[in-house]
């Protein structure tokens, strides 16, 4: 199926269906949408080109499927979708490599998210979903962002080689975040900020080029159990006065700074003094 004018395969609401071995291309709108109410699953099936998403599917679960250069991502799950996605794979894709808004509830597991222009996986509008056992490597922001006061479970991934961060948590994000791997990233490990509580525990942040861990901006997270192991910069670094993380039981071996590195907020107005110092004689 290509270049249909608006989905490759639209299924509607209260099917149960069974979508196999497609190959969709440059849809005009997405490559699969199942509506509210759909059910059934979509297995083995290619869709890529499309000038949105290439999944967007709130019922209907997905195995096995690729989505691969759709301009905006290649998996969405939103209105309150309870789908089950497995070893699905989404790359190169011009925003997300999956997207869960609009308090959805899907069951992302095992996983291959990779090379998109944003982040892995984006979580946002109090979406509460369980993300277990998926891989998010090199895409251009975050392995995986979590935002807008969501609840996600977070358990048993790997975040590798992400141009920004492992796992940002921001927006009063509420992320239960265990037992994860983040490697190799360009920044940080992880990243909690913009008043996050989020709960770190029991998670490797490994050879990252900064921080381990970086905390600030409000945030109060629990961080317990956590290792720190050769990272760039700081094992945590914990930025600004109104910070307050709550700290427990971290192990921390060949880090820059192998430490907890404690820095007060830059001063807006010191900065301008030194603006204005760069542009004398």
């Amino acid at each position: 199926m290509r270049k249909n004018a608006r989905h490759g395969i639209f299924v509607g609401k209260e099917y149960d269906v069974e979508i196999a071995g497609n190959v969709v291309q440059d849809s005009g709108r997405i490559g699969l949408w199942a509506d509210n109410g759909a059910r059934g699953e979509a297995r083995h099936n290619f869709v890529s080109g499309s000038k949105e998403n290439g999944f967007d599917c709130i019922g209907v679960a997905l195995r096995d499927n690729v989505s691969i250069r759709n301009q905006w991502g290649g998996y969405g799950f939103g209105a309150s979708s309870n789908a089950k996605a497995s070893f699905n794979f989404a790359a190169h894709n011009g925003q997300n490599g999956i997207f869960v808004t609009n308090e959805a509830k899907p069951s992302i597991e095992r996983n291959h998210s990779f090379n998109n222009a944003n982040n892995g996986i984006l979580i946002a509008d109090k979406s509460a979903p369980k993300v277990r056992g998926n891989l998010f490597s090199r895409n251009e922001w975050s392995g995986l962002t979590v935002a807008n006061k969501t609840k996600a479970i977070v358990e048993d991934n790997v975040f590798e080689s992400n141009t920004v961060n492992g796992l940002t948590a921001c927006d009063s994000a509420q992320p239960v975040v265990k037992n994860k791997l983040s490697i190799e990233n360009e920044c940080d490990g992880f990243r909690l900020d913009d008043s996050s509580k989020a709960l770190l525990e029991g998670n490797i942040a490994k050879e990252n080029f900064e921080d381990g861990i970086s905390i600030f901006e409000k945030a109060a997270p629990t961080v317990r159990g956590n290792q720190c192991i050769e990272n760039g910069d700081a094992a945590i670094r914990i930025i600004g006065d109104d910070v307050k993380p709550k700290l427990e039981k971290y192990r921390f071996k060949e880090n820059g700074e192998n430490e907890i590195v404690r820095v007060e907020a830059p001063d807006e107005d010191d900065e301008d003094d030194d603006d204005d110092d760069d542009g004398g004689d």
